[in-house]
């Protein structure tokens, strides 16, 4: 969802304020809402109160009932925002479902970009070109690395080695 990088989005919160999408792909031309601030609608399901539907996203539900303050009878089928939540899975269509909960196997271990990819490169210090067997992700000093899915981190350091001698852990 390269919209999402124009104006600074999260894939969960462009999945999460456009229920009606059945995929994760947009047409030209096709309507979608651009929150102002990140976060997801939620449906509102038959018996919820405020206190269900803020207990659901762990958030205060004073807070809910502000970020929402136009609303003052929940009806279900009708929405409101969570403010910097990610969509409830179960409420997407079965589509979806199946793609966002693949999101899990790809998630990065840190909150950056990429400072350098798998393949053929530069390299930064020494100017020579050749193969990078791995992606450099670079954070400041002190930056807590979480593994990916039920992986485990092995190393975090600015200095690895050539691939380890070839193999990749």
């Amino acid at each position: 969802m390269d919209i999402g990088k124009k104006y600074g989005y999260s894939v969960h919160t462009l999945i999460g304020v456009n229920p009606q999408l059945k995929t994760y792909e947009i047409n030209i031309n096709q309507k979608i809402v651009v929150p102002s601030s990140g976060g997801s609608l939620h449906s509102v399901q038959e018996g919820e109160t405020w206190s269900k539907i803020s207990e659901r996203y762990d958030i205060d539900d004073k807070s809910l009932q502000l970020k929402n303050f136009g609303i003052t009878n929940l009806i279900p089928g009708e929405y409101v925002f969570i403010l910097g939540k990610h969509p409830a899975i179960d409420l997407m269509n079965k589509r979806m479902q199946e793609k966002y909960e693949l999101r899990s196997l790809f998630r990065s271990p840190l909150c950056s970009c990429p400072s350098s990819r798998l393949g053929k490169r530069k390299h930064p210090v020494a100017g020579k070109v050749s193969f990078h067997g791995g992606v450099d992700i670079a954070v400041p000093s002190g930056t807590c690395v979480s593994a990916a899915a039920d992986e485990v981190v092995i190393v975090a350091s600015h200095d690895v080695g050539p691939l380890w001698n070839g193999c990749v852990y």
